[in-house]
């Protein structure tokens, strides 16, 4: 499996406006590829003096449909509970491909430095509480029913998985990406964190600068719903953000003060942030590893950092990720 390239094709074009014509009525001007998705190619279009977003993939139909009909509901929860984000206003087929229309939104992306960071931070707290207050049952990325709020792995399941997957012959030793001490770390925080009892919620899985966009009026708006599940919370986002973002200390207070996390200690917080981190690096590095991903060093990098972190070789604040493992 290759990276994926999200520049638009003239076919891709041609697509994009027949079925904005077909959906949404007379076409202004030549749709405007965005080269931002890792899984989708993106548009802006405009029709009929309105601005969308097309989302457009030629993954197998059966599962991108499934896939966006889950961010179709993660998104009008997140707007039942007071979170920002663009409505999703069709979802179909065309051809061979699948397509999402979803509504503009004005502003900048937050990854612009002149913008109020602070503030960026405090949304993100507040955005994620609100996400993580839509309680779920199940476990993992694939929405089974979404009139229930359940998604279709076990957690029980799936955490049994990654413990039985540690071994002698484990890949992940043989291939040297840990050794026998820290292979041994793997299997005693696995452990630990199958007799811990978590609660779980929607989670975003991809909060970012890269993934808000700050409006005209200051506030802060979070799209992209593509790797949101049912998961630990508010540990598994508080991982995911941390590695992807690496706060100053100043931005992880005020983003942690406008979440409203009570009866915790901050250490309590990172301690089970970062075996969370680990649980999660591990488990997707196994799965780069079985659908033979062909750029897997940030996915060992990951893991590394996620390691580090568990064993307190390095803290969130003086060893940021990228800086840590050269990427």
């Amino acid at each position: 499996m290759h990276d994926f390239d999200n520049t638009a094709t003239p076919e891709d074009i041609l697509l994009v406006e027949s079925i904005a014509r077909d959906h949404l009525g007379a076409v202004d001007s030549t749709p405007i590829n965005i080269p931002v998705g890792s899984v989708n190619k993106v548009f802006r279009v405009a029709c009929q003096n309105k601005l969308y977003i097309f989302r457009l993939s030629q993954d197998d139909n059966k599962d991108k449909l499934k896939e966006y009909e889950k961010e179709r509901w993660c998104a009008e929860q997140a707007r039942e509970a007071g979170v920002p984000t663009p409505a999703v206003l069709k979802i179909g087929t065309y051809e061979n491909s699948v397509f999402m229309i979803q509504s503009f939104v004005d502003g900048k992306p937050c990854t612009d430095d002149s913008l109020n960071q602070s503030k960026i931070w405090q949304s993100f707290g507040s955005h994620l509480a609100g996400i993580h207050s839509i309680k779920t049952t199940g476990y993992g990325p694939n929405l089974l029913d979404g009139s229930s709020h359940s998604f279709a792995e076990s957690w029980d399941q799936w955490v049994d998985h990654n413990i039985h997957a540690i071994h002698p012959e484990d890949v992940l030793l043989k291939r040297g990406y840990v050794n026998k001490q820290e292979h041994a770390v793997l299997k005693s925080c696995f452990e630990s964190i199958k007799d811990t009892a978590w609660q779980f919620g929607l989670c975003h899985g991809d909060v970012s600068l890269r993934n808000a966009i700050w409006g005209e009026d200051g506030q802060v708006t979070m799209i992209d719903w593509g790797s949101a599940r049912s998961a630990i919370v508010p540990f598994f986002d508080f991982a995911q953000i941390i590695k992807s973002e690496q706060p100053t200390l100043e931005h992880y207070n005020l983003f942690l003060n406008a979440y409203g996390i009570q009866q915790q200690s901050d250490s309590e917080i990172q301690n089970k942030t970062n075996q969370i981190a680990l649980y999660a690096a591990t488990d997707t590095l196994r799965w780069a590893i079985d659908h033979k991903v062909f750029a897997r060093n940030r996915y060992i990098a990951s893991l590394r950092w996620a390691l580090d972190l568990y064993l307190e070789k390095i803290n969130w604040f003086s060893h940021p990720y990228h800086e840590a493992y050269g990427l």
